[in-house]
């Protein structure tokens, strides 16, 4: 009686986990449909593009900053050429997040760092961590940036990358005594 009892049980275990199939035959396959994985798979690529793009302005928002941080810094040693005849050499210039002045007279109340922090390591110029990369003998000067976006109109990439290999993508942006 007992396995009589079980044996119902157990075809009425497997029938209530048949379902019909679209020719009103009986089924146990279980699993997703072809609609179901389409719709899954083109939500995830909606995100993907929305998460890209937005990755993408990051880049050239922040490349954007240091192109505005170099005419800045730009400015302020054309205005220190005028008064002191000279631009600082490179060991003279002060690191990024201080004050330069000379003087009673202030050029930068706060010299702009990397937005994305980066650490310059080389074998010449002055190398500080968010710093931009600075040189000058005095005649003349360079200040670089590494930029973010590879795709950057005003990119130049260095002929000899030894001294630039700190710059990940190996794109700078430089600016030079007019």
């Amino acid at each position: 009686m007992i396995r009589l009892f079980m044996n119902i049980r157990k075809k009425l275990s497997t029938f209530n986990s048949l379902s019909a199939d679209r020719h009103g035959q009986l089924s146990t396959q279980k699993g997703f449909t072809l609609i179901e994985i389409l719709v899954v798979v083109a939500i995830i690529g909606i995100l993907a593009a929305l998460i890209f793009t937005n990755f993408t302005m990051i880049k050239k928002s922040r490349d954007a900053q240091r192109k505005s941080d170099l005419r800045k810094i730009q400015t302020a040693l054309e205005h220190y050429r005028a008064d002191t005849g000279l631009y600082p050499l490179t060991d003279d210039f002060p690191t990024c997040g201080s004050s330069w002045a000379a003087g009673s007279i202030t050029y930068m109340e706060k010299v702009p760092c990397d937005p994305n922090g980066s650490v310059w390591w080389g074998s010449i110029g002055y190398f500080l961590p968010g710093n931009y990369y600075y040189s000058s003998g005095g005649d003349n000067y360079s200040i670089i940036a590494c930029m973010e976006n590879t795709n950057d109109p005003e990119k130049w990439y260095p002929a000899d990358m030894e001294p630039w290999m700190s710059c990940s993508t190996k794109t700078l942006n430089i600016l030079s005594n007019p």
